[in-house]
Parts: C-alpha cells; structure tokens; sequence
C-alpha cells in the first residue's frame, strides 16, 4: 500500500538507495497489476524501485532552489504519469520511458514555482530558462554580471529564440522578484508598496 510516509518522508533519499532494482519481467507484471486491479501493493513496489531515478533528476534540478523533497514528489508525480501510458508490448524498460515524465514533471514545477511571476513555458521559453546560465559561462566572460549584444544574439541563435526573450530572462534570472515591502533606498522609510497606486 502506498503509505503517508512514502509522500511525506525526510528519507526518500534513503529510500531510494535501498529500493531494489526490478527485473524486466517482474516490472512488467507490477505494472499490468497496478493497470489491471490498482493493486497497491504493486504501485508500491514500482514507485520505491524507480525512486532512485526521481532523486536522481531532483538532485540535478536542485540548484534552483526549491525543495528537494518538492522536486522528488514532482518526479515520483512524473513515474505514475508514466505508468498510465506505458505500453508492456514494447521491448523497453519503464525507466527508458519514464525519464521524459520525470524531467518534464520536475521542470513544470520549477517553471511554476521558482518565481512568484510566471516564466514563459513554451518549449523555447523552458529552453532558456534551463540552458542559459550553462551557456552563459561557456560564451561570457564570468566576471561580467550581464552579457553584451554580441552574446546575447550568440544564445539567441543557439536557443533558437528573440533576442529580446534572451535579455529578459537574463534580467529575471539574475535580479529575482522584488517585494512590495522592499525600502525604495537606504535613506528614506519609503518601501515599493507606497509608489504604486
């Protein structure tokens, strides 16, 4: 039976190690079962088996500061998705297909919650807000805070996006939100919230 602990746990991470690794065969059978009778116990054993490639995929999205248990149940979300769609007929393993789900999941929820305006989600728009900083390093000078023209049309044409889009995800991945209740400078009281009308 899938239990409270298992959503709800500080040790998925711990979990996840000790989770044993299935047998094609075996898989195929828990997940016919948990298709067929929603067995519990079947989703059980395949949600504790493929832990591992949640924590996995959380742990390389963790730079993004959210909880790391958040992006684990994201990815666990991203396993049972799968599971609904998976064809047993064909000759590959669930992790094989799996993977896409699980990403896809863990990155939704990055987009969703990293900031409190929402990012574009769009394929292009995930794109960059996922590959910029790494690209960033390998075109820029990292001393610079923020990239010159000619870098910005470089990821522009790597990305395949509007050179604008790249300048204003820079913006919003380098600055963060403001909060309302933000002094406007150090010398007056004046915070944002009394500026807007």
């Amino acid at each position: 039976m899938v239990t409270k602990n298992f959503f709800f746990s500080n040790n998925l991470i711990e979990l996840s190690k000790k989770a044993a690794i299935l047998e094609k065969d075996e898989e195929f059978e828990l997940i016919n079962d948990w298709r067929d009778n929603k067995t519990p116990k079947s989703l059980q054993k395949i949600l504790n088996s493929y832990l591992r490639l949640a924590v996995s995929y959380a742990r390389k999205y963790s730079s993004y500061g959210l909880p790391i248990d958040d992006l684990i149940h994201e990815g666990v979300l991203g396993i049972m998705h799968a599971l609904e769609k998976f064809d047993t007929s064909k000759d590959f393993r669930l992790s094989t297909y799996a993977s896409w789900w699980i990403r896809a999941s863990i990155q939704d929820y990055i987009l969703k919650n990293w900031s409190v305006v929402r990012t574009g989600s769009t394929a292009s728009q995930k794109a960059l807000f996922f590959n910029l900083k790494k690209i960033k390093q390998q075109i820029n000078d990292v001393s610079r805070e923020f990239m010159g023209q000619e870098e910005i049309n470089k990821v522009s044409n790597m990305l395949n996006v509007k050179s604008i889009e790249v300048q204003n995800m820079e913006s919003r991945l380098t600055g963060g939100d403001l909060h309302l209740n933000q002094k406007v400078d150090n010398e007056t009281e004046n915070d944002l919230n009394e500026f807007i009308s």
